[in-house]
């Protein structure tokens, strides 16, 4: 988990949240608008250097660069 290498990285309490979270977005909001330091990971996919429909690798971590609203 990617939580428990940010956090002995840091020494900073960490929280995670899933992808069925409604306020995961908002969450991350919150977590660029504090520069909190984020990351993602993916679930282990059957052939984990496959890529999913969106070009993401199973069973990978992955930083968090920022999270924006944008409205068009």
């Amino acid at each position: 988990m990617t939580r428990e290498a940010l956090n002995n990285y840091t020494g900073a309490p960490t929280k995670t949240l899933w992808s069925d979270d409604k306020t995961l977005f908002k969450h991350i909001l919150e977590g660029e608008k504090n520069n909190w330091p984020m990351t993602a990971g993916t679930e282990d996919l059957e052939g984990q250097d496959e890529l999913d429909e969106n070009g993401i690798v199973g069973g990978h971590a992955y930083s968090l660069l920022a999270g924006y609203e944008v409205t068009v």
